[in-house]
């Protein structure tokens, strides 16, 4: 059997092979010499259609797999970027109190501007009872209904 490099060296090869054997092959086309071979293949049972088949499918399911994890991945790097960033809100807010507590505690900044602007952003009780400022009630006071006619 010859290697071929190439597809003119094949052509030469198959060439060379139809000469040393004339009249196995006379009168016979090249495409049909070589679907004499495809179905001698397919007669001894070996085919190339099954073993690609399988190749494809093997690359498939890589081709999934390798989707997974680059899913993965970008969602670990996703979670990790949330995480960075609401540290760093958190350490902001941090700062800035400090701060204002700083300028506060120096004479700086009005403590009743502080307390005034506590008590209109502080909703919760637990947060409120930290800076000593009476509870809010839950609910809003409602109104009466209108009366019906």
């Amino acid at each position: 059997m010859y290697k071929c490099l190439d597809v003119q060296e094949c052509r030469y090869s198959l060439f060379v092979r139809n000469m040393e054997h004339p009249s196995k092959h006379q009168g016979q086309s090249l495409s049909s010499r070589s679907s004499l071979r495809v179905k001698e293949a397919d007669a001894s049972g070996i085919t190339g259609m099954p073993k690609l088949d399988e190749q494809i499918s093997t690359l498939q399911v890589r081709l999934q797999q390798l989707k997974l994890r680059q899913q993965r991945s970008d969602a670990r790097k996703r979670a990790l970027d949330a995480q960075r960033e609401r540290k760093a809100e958190t350490r902001r807010r941090f700062l800035v109190g400090a701060v204002i507590q700083a300028k506060v505690r120096d004479g700086e900044m009005d403590a009743d501007r502080l307390r005034e602007w506590l008590d209109q952003g502080l909703t919760r009780n637990d947060d409120r009872v930290l800076f000593d400022l009476p509870p809010k009630s839950d609910l809003p006071q409602k109104a009466d209904p209108p009366p019906e006619t």
